[in-house]
């Protein structure tokens, strides 16, 4: 799994660099704000708590959790990203960690690097899968070997353990996008930021297939991957540059089984000049597999945002609807009687939180909800990175920041819960250091557990040090 980049009153603290904590840090409530047309008046949110939260640090230098995902029976959550130091202390290296859902305690921690273990070595994680069996974790990203040489690479983990089963290189710049399981466990299908795509033998890391999308623009950047429900297609979607620098929505299809192109769609609103630009940032598919949802942003012009709903088998448009937010962010409910689309809008209110419910079949519009998480009279950025839907489709949550802008205005987690059906906010949780750096906290990822009890969020804190933490949260839902 994926999801779009971007802690408190400490308690304790282990040797193994995890920090448990109990209580926010003081922030105003959510002062809700409501759309025209098709708005949603809030109720009578609370503030939440986090049951758990977990810090971790690293052996020096900066640490930033990018990915999450959770074990099918829901007991175990692993978080991914890098850590590391730059100049003398060393290279930057992978860490992944596997945490209990319920106590937030520490299972297992592993780390990865390239054979490049000079002060000028990288490495990155970028995406996490866990197999539908839940014996395994593959963590995908890359690495610096020795000479200096950048390699894409997989691991994977026995997910009990944390032992290593077996690595894959792929002689590749790319940075991978997204990694999803076939639902027969016996593949992993790597997407990549070059719109290329690997599949792996889950069983011996061995390489089935390689491809790259026929029919791409000269210039071809990929944001976001998904699978099908069924295991058959692969997507990925980004932004392209024409041999004109016209800058287009670029979705390719991939058949799952050989890597074969399906279909490559380019996408420009129409009456767009060719100075304004696409850029696809999120994509997702219905639960029976037919359709494919992309959205992205469209600087420029009236509109800000589009979303597109495409044949998943042909790539032919079915619909496309406009929007004055940035989205960065989509989600379709498991039940398929909503797709949602968030973002930040852009306005008279500043920077804040916009999230929408639309019909999945027509794209109009059930009910959008703009958030600013801070009293009118403050300056703030609120930006919204991540959602995820309960898996009874009763609950959409999304994660952003806020950042006050003011003396003490380093950014910290917003996390929002609304009811699916009519974008009534439920509950909000704002959550930081009790004392940290300029740059604060931002999240990366949130993810709900198996039975819909459990929400999780995953990102990086900033010290008052000025090092950056894996910081990752537990909610009840």
């Amino acid at each position: 799994m994926r999801a779009t980049y971007r802690l408190g009153v400490v308690l304790a603290a282990t040797l193994t660099g995890l920090t448990c904590a109990a209580a926010l840090s003081a922030a105003a409530a959510p002062a809700g704000r409501t759309s025209a047309g098709s708005a949603v008046a809030d109720g009578t949110a609370v503030g939440r708590s986090p049951f758990w939260a977990a810090k971790y640090h690293g052996p020096s230098g900066n640490s930033r959790a990018v990915a999450e995902a959770i074990s099918p029976a829901g007991g175990t959550l692993f978080v991914t990203g890098s850590t590391g130091a730059t100049g003398s202390a060393g290279p930057y290296h992978w860490a992944t960690i596997a945490y209990s859902t319920a106590t937030g305690a520490q299972r297992w921690l592993e780390t990865y690097q390239g054979t490049d273990t000079s002060s000028s070595g990288s490495a990155a994680a970028a995406a996490i899968a866990v197999s539908p069996d839940g014996a395994t974790v593959f963590v995908s990203g890359y690495v610096t070997n020795t000479g200096g040489a950048r390699t894409e690479a997989t691991v994977a983990y026995d997910a009990a353990t944390g032992a290593r089963l077996w690595v894959a290189q792929h002689t590749s710049d790319a940075t991978p996008v997204s990694a999803a399981v076939s639902p027969d466990g016996s593949r992993l299908f790597v997407l990549n930021d070059d719109y290329t795509a690997q599949a792996y033998d889950t069983a011996t890391g061995h390489l089935v297939w390689s491809a790259t999308a026929a029919g791409l623009d000269s210039s071809s950047f990929g944001a976001a991957g998904a699978m099908s429900p069924d295991g058959s297609r692969l997507f990925l979607t980004g932004q392209a540059f024409t041999s004109t620098n016209r800058v287009e929505y670029q979705t390719a299809a991939f058949d799952a089984a050989t890597g074969a192109t399906l279909w490559v769609q380019h996408y420009t609103r129409p009456h767009q000049s060719t100075s304004s630009g696409n850029l696809a940032l999120a994509v997702v598919l219905s639960p029976d597999g037919s359709t494919v949802y992309v959205a992205g942003q469209n600087p420029g012009g009236s509109f800000n945002s589009v979303t597109l709903a495409d044949n998943a088998g042909t790539g032919a448009i079915r619909w496309a609807r406009f929007s004055s937010n940035h989205a960065f962010t989509a989600a379709v409910s498991p039940d398929g009687s909503r797709l949602f689309v968030g973002g930040t809008h852009f306005g008279v209110l500043g920077a804040v939180y916009d999230t929408q419910a639309r019909n999945p079949a027509t794209g109009a519009l059930f009910w959008t909800h703009i958030q600013k998480s801070n009293p009118a009279t403050d300056t703030a950025v609120t930006r919204q990175y991540a959602m995820t839907v309960s898996p009874d489709s009763a609950k959409v949550f999304v994660t952003g920041t806020v950042d006050s802008m003011g003396p003490q205005g380093a950014a910290e987690f917003m996390t929002i819960a609304y009811g699916a059906a009519a974008g009534g906010r439920l509950w909000f949780a704002p959550y930081a250091l009790s004392i940290q750096g300029v740059v604060g906290a931002i999240p990366a990822a949130i993810v709900a557990s198996p039975d819909g009890s459990k929400v999780f969020v995953t990102g990086l804190a900033q010290t008052a040090a000025g090092n950056w933490d894996f910081a990752t949260v537990a909610y009840r839902a």
